[in-house]
């Protein structure tokens, strides 16, 4: 059952096509003016790798655009400090940093964060 926004944009729930079933996905017609020469935007949140497929949108007018998605667990291994290195993580998974530090009086060489990437390594 379709809801109206604030904003006058139709939010419709039943609107898009996707190969699961019991699939609920947030979604709405773009609001932001950057956003609305778009056709529709599609947001994802908590997925799984179950929830990879191919997601179809439909403009009132029956016009369709169809997306592969591929939800995969991206995690980069972990980093230890050697000698006097020191390593803060906040964590393996994808987009999480690792911040590198040295005591007063060791300089660091090289880059003091690197950020896990979809390749599964750190940059």
């Amino acid at each position: 059952m379709p809801e109206t926004s604030d904003l006058g944009r139709n939010f419709d729930t039943q609107h898009l096509d996707d190969i699961y079933d019991q699939a609920y996905l947030l979604h709405c017609w773009a609001i932001a003016p950057e956003e609305r020469d778009w056709k529709y935007r599609l947001s994802i949140y908590y997925t799984k790798p179950q929830d990879s497929g191919v997601f179809t949108c439909s403009t009132p007018r029956g016009l369709t655009n169809s997306l592969p998605v591929f939800v995969t667990d991206v995690q980069c291994g972990r980093i230890s400090g050697l000698g006097q290195l020191r390593v803060r993580m906040e964590g393996t998974r994808l987009g999480q940093s690792v911040h590198f530090h040295c005591p007063t009086g060791f300089r660091l060489n090289g880059t003091a964060n690197l950020t896990c990437r979809a390749s599964g390594e750190y940059n």
